[in-house]
């Protein structure tokens, strides 16, 4: 079910109280941990041959931050070479030990940083035990591009205020899409949603509000064309400033928007929005059993680098003695 005026989300909410805004991640910060490898000294004219030879047997493919030769740390004059994983068992496997018999390698245990740093400082540290690439993260996840300023976790802390005051009291998870940059406080807010499953399985509080703010942007479309809802509308092109309205570029779906949620979505609803191209995200209340965006810790679709879009996401959790 869905709201044909914005009003209906925000008029006379009461501000329950909620915690500090706090950002989830794309993934947490790693932590040093060192695997256990064989290594080997060679010359320095072997480095290319061996490093060509261990790569079919032993390919560096968990471990595509770490470099397969340093130079010795107490040689100049000479290289060392990751070799394999030190095995649980006895014995090197099959393709190894031949490559280590025919070049008469003589093997040390060394410590690798298992994980990929994080930051330069960590890059910087970790490259102590053994030599690191440094591949820059996004620099949208970083916290500076995620920091709110007073004035933001203001309106933040109104939008969800009002969805959580709804969705309380119809009992089902609400979804609100809002334009945070025009407009009033009201008029920001393009759809609000509650779920209705009763009534399709399907029918999640995010679904119904994408599909809101479709209808809307269809309908202001014809407008502009001078046509009518039943003359269709022709299919929109995959970027938003291929299209104007009013002489603007009429956004594709949720692009620049924020979704305020009181319950964390799930997989379903966080792909939508991905495909939606949200901007940020926001919930009130984790759902450890089917939430898709690490509200628990658990599933994190943000954190996935395959998808051609990625928004922020924020849990603003209820103030403790208020659940």
């Amino acid at each position: 079910m869905c709201d044909s005026q914005a009003e209906a989300v925000c008029a006379g909410a009461p501000a329950p109280p909620l915690a500090k805004p706090r950002v989830i991640p794309a993934r947490d910060p790693p932590t040093l941990q060192l695997a256990r490898w064989y290594a080997a000294t060679i010359p320095t004219s072997h480095g290319g041959i061996l490093t060509r030879a261990l790569a079919g047997p032993c390919p560096l493919t968990a471990l595509h931050h770490v470099k397969r030769i340093r130079r010795h740390p107490q040689d100049a004059a000479a290289l060392q070479i990751l070799v394999c994983p030190v095995p649980d068992g006895e014995g090197l496997p099959e393709g190894v030990s031949a490559i280590v018999q025919e070049h008469s390698l003589s093997l040390s245990e060394v410590g690798v940083p298992e994980l990929a740093p994080a930051t330069r400082a960590d890059w910087a540290g970790w490259g102590a035990h053994w030599p690191l690439t440094w591949r820059a993260p996004d620099p949208q996840l970083q916290p500076e591009h995620v920091a709110l300023d007073p004035a933001e976790e203001t309106a933040m802390r109104q939008h969800l205020a009002a969805v959580v005051v709804r969705a309380d009291a119809c009992g089902a998870n609400v979804c609100a899409v809002v334009d945070p940059f025009t407009g009033a406080f009201v008029d920001k807010v393009l759809a609000c949603c509650t779920a209705a499953p009763d009534v399709h399985p399907l029918q999640h509080a995010v679904m119904l509000a994408v599909e809101a703010v479709a209808a809307g942007q269809r309908a202001r479309l014809q407008q502009e064309e001078g046509g009518s809802a039943q003359d269709g509308c022709p299919k929109r092109p995959r970027l938003a400033e291929d299209i104007m309205l009013h002489g603007a570029p009429c956004p594709y779906l949720c692009t620049g928007y924020d979704v305020y949620l009181a319950v964390e979505p799930c997989i379903m609803c966080a792909m939508a929005l991905v495909h939606s191209r949200a901007r940020r995200v926001i919930f009130c209340d984790a759902d450890a059993a089917g939430g898709a965006l690490g509200g628990t810790g658990g599933l994190r679709l943000q954190a996935e680098r395959s998808l051609n879009h990625h928004y922020h996401v924020y849990h603003l959790a209820r103030a403790c003695g208020h659940a």
